[in-house]
């Protein structure tokens, strides 16, 4: 089994050895990420890899089964391959229809995000100065790291909770009504964290008007949030 943090961890790691490890596992996007030779580490194909090699030690670290490597020959890749890859919202890991609400909404809040990012690093093809590559850079970074911890939150509740029975039917009420209330603050939190960060950086490129209206509205974001932080 291939070890796949020493790449993840290595500032110098080359597009090339990160293919390497996709081939090692077989996966269904290895066509398309075989077409590049050598992209920046900022670019799109670049940062995906990235994001699809740590899902995978993700994966190989919770359930080592879930991601058997195949030995594939050394030879040119045919123009499509029909494999079962890993795919985020059904991987074996966790069942999301065993998640208490609360992180079942994380859960699809990540393949909204990865949708999100994905579309930011589209964007960054048609940016025309470094200060709009920053700031959109920096969201996709805030962005993973979201991501990244509510990945966490699930691993470690699945993990301490997937052998356990259910909940005897009248408790399920009332802790229904909790999971409702925690996943409506999470909800607001989240929004309130994700506008006021933009707003912030977006402001940067304002003027004027524009920039004391945006101002306004940060201020008002920030004594919402505060608000909902109390609670």
């Amino acid at each position: 089994m291939h070890n796949l943090l020493p790449w993840l961890k290595n500032p110098k790691r080359t597009y090339t050895d990160g293919l390497t490890l996709l081939k090692s596992f077989n996966h269904k996007d290895l066509p398309y990420y075989s077409k590049f030779e050598n992209p920046d580490a900022q670019s799109f194909q670049f940062r995906m890899l990235y994001s699809i090699i740590k899902n995978l030690a993700r994966i190989q670290a919770q359930h080592p089964a879930a991601i058997p490597e195949t030995k594939i020959p050394d030879q040119k890749l045919p123009h499509k391959v029909k494999t079962p890859g890993i795919i985020v919202v059904s991987n074996p890991i966790v069942d999301v229809k065993e998640l208490p609400e609360n992180l079942s909404s994380l859960y699809f809040q990540n393949k909204a995000l990865t949708k999100e990012i994905s579309q930011d690093h589209v964007q960054l093809k048609s940016v025309k100065t470094d200060t709009e590559r920053k700031t959109l850079l920096d969201g996709i970074i805030e962005k993973e790291s979201t991501r990244a911890s509510n990945w966490k939150a699930i691993d470690a509740w699945w993990l301490e909770n997937k052998n356990q029975k259910a909940d005897p039917p009248e408790e399920i009420s009332d802790k229904k009504q909790i999971q409702q209330e925690t996943l409506l603050l999470i909800k607001k939190t989240n929004a309130l964290k994700i506008n006021i960060s933009r707003a912030t950086k977006e402001m940067k490129l304002l003027t004027g008007k524009k920039a004391e209206n945006r101002k306004l509205k940060i201020e008002n974001w920030k004594k919402q949030l505060s608000e909902l932080e109390i609670k």
